[in-house]
């Protein structure tokens, strides 16, 4: 596993460095604009209940990125953008009794954006849309067994099992809005909302034995204040 993480993270970054060099071979100027990205995340987890009906609810997360971004601008206010940016974010599920379990996840994402600018009585405004693929690495899995295994549950008769694990790449989709300060400066919001599932049970992959609760998969819906400066 460590393998392949190693092996998609490589492939990352050498798509962004051939992209990169694309970009500044091509063109100079207004056309191609080099800059650096980051902003404040706040996910929410949502997932299917199933046998987990009344029992585990998905709290907000929150968290930020980093990262380089290159931008083309092409004609009549369409452009297109990238990054390669480092993401973390916090995650929380509590139980019905108020009982928490928080994990925090790692991952390198790379945000492929088609946008559109205008100007409303002098200020610039744009829109963006596009994918976002994101390489999780670090440790994937999450173990809330405590959280189903509360005694103010009444579940102490069995052992409860309760793992989450994240796929090794998501893809979600990018939708924002924002402001242009000069030709420097873009301030936006962006909401993120997953293709696919993010992650599922790990009892799912290893079979369900006598007494164990069945995890359902989730998603994770994302909401981010972004901002991006141009050198």
């Amino acid at each position: 596993q460590r393998i392949l993480n190693y092996y998609c993270m490589k492939k990352s970054f050498l798509c962004l460095i051939a992209f990169l060099s694309m970009a500044i071979s091509t063109q100079a100027g207004d056309v191609i604009q080099l800059g650096v990205m980051g902003g404040y995340n706040l996910t929410a987890v949502n997932f299917k209940r199933g046998s987990l009906d009344n029992t585990l609810i998905g709290k907000n997360g929150s968290g930020w990125y980093l990262g380089p971004k290159v931008q083309f601008n092409a004609f009549r206010g369409f452009g297109l953008n990238a990054a390669l940016v480092y993401n973390q974010c916090r995650y929380t599920l509590e139980n019905t009794v108020g009982e928490q379990s928080s994990k925090t996840t790692h991952s390198f994402n790379i945000p492929l954006n088609l946008k559109y600018s205008f100007e409303v009585r002098g200020t610039g405004v744009h829109f963006t849309t596009g994918p976002n693929f994101a390489f999780n690495v670090g440790n994937r899995s999450w173990n809330f067994s405590n959280l189903l295994s509360s005694k103010k549950l009444g579940n102490t008769s069995y052992e409860v099992n309760g793992v989450f694990k994240n796929k090794v790449i998501n893809t979600t989709w990018n939708i924002g809005a924002g402001i242009n300060i000069f030709s420097s400066l873009d301030l936006g919001i962006v909401y993120n909302f997953a293709i696919g599932k993010v992650g599922k049970s790990a009892l799912n992959q290893t079979g369900v034995n006598a007494g164990d609760l069945v995890l359902p998969s989730y998603k994770t819906n994302t909401f981010s204040l972004q901002a991006s400066y141009y050198f």
